[in-house]
């Protein structure tokens, strides 16, 4: 389980930072132009033609002005915000792997499964045995999952069903605040118009402390910031470090 493990948290972390080079999309690309630019400033030096007029500072100024300011510009916004909405379906998919291999690897070591979730039945149509071609080997923790209607885009649901199958304890702290508030903040902009409406204000004020997007109104529009995507991403990082952490030292290394 420890390769596993240690390949869904560098997975996790490299999708996370894919996240945060969409923020500079366009910078990449600006940096080409002003690096040609530069060095045909040095050539023009080179061959003698001292006089400002004929270099391009100014292009090259405007460029770096456009680097410096961009993300402060309206049109980024809607970047912004699905950037944290991509931060949630990842950190999800985190989560679900955790499960997924957690409970796998438990099923191997039948004494190591939690009283409560011992004697737990699931039904299972003779389509989705097929469908898995008899195999639960590798699927297991996401048919049990989906059977259970554990959803890994609520902090609640996925603190019960790591307690329930393998008796992890997962304290709420700022890491937890900051997740439950990001899933708030995502389900508004996906599902409202990116308005907080008076369930994201619950779910924001319910999550205390939490240690970004502190003031916020209802009707207010979700105005995600390149701070606020770092702040979450280190929380959901440590998350799942934890987590992976609090699973693995019930479970004999392999």
């Amino acid at each position: 389980m420890e390769s596993s493990s240690t390949k869904i948290l560098d997975s996790f972390k490299e999708q996370l930072d894919k996240v945060l080079n969409i923020i500079e999309f366009d910078r990449e690309y600006l940096q080409i132009a002003i690096d040609q630019l530069e060095r045909h400033k040095d050539e023009l030096v080179k061959f003698g033609l001292e006089n400002k007029r004929y270099h391009p500072d100014s292009q090259i100024n405007l460029l770096k002005t456009l680097v410096r300011s961009g993300p402060s510009q309206s049109k980024y916004q809607p970047v912004f915000n699905q950037c944290l909405v991509l931060q949630v379906s990842h950190f999800a998919s985190a989560i679900s792997s955790t499960f997924n291999e957690s409970l796998s690897h438990y099923l191997e070591n039948p004494t190591l499964i939690s009283e409560k979730a011992e004697n737990l039945e699931f039904r299972f149509r003779l389509s989705e045995l097929i469908e898995l071609e008899y195999d639960l080997s590798t699927a297991i923790g996401q048919i049990i999952a989906r059977k259970s209607d554990i959803s890994f885009q609520d902090m609640k649901s996925i603190t019960n069903a790591f307690e329930t199958f393998f008796s992890v304890e997962i304290k709420k702290n700022v890491d937890v605040d900051n997740i439950i508030a990001a899933q708030a903040l995502r389900h508004v902009i996906v599902h409202n118009g990116e308005v907080v409406d008076q369930k994201c204000l619950r779910q924001l004020q319910s999550a205390g402390k939490r240690n970004f997007y502190r003031n916020i109104k209802i009707r207010s529009k979700i105005a995600i910031q390149r701070e606020h995507i770092e702040t979450v991403q280190k929380s959901m990082l440590s998350y799942v470090d934890n987590l992976i952490a609090l699973c693995s030292p019930r479970v004999p290394q392999t």
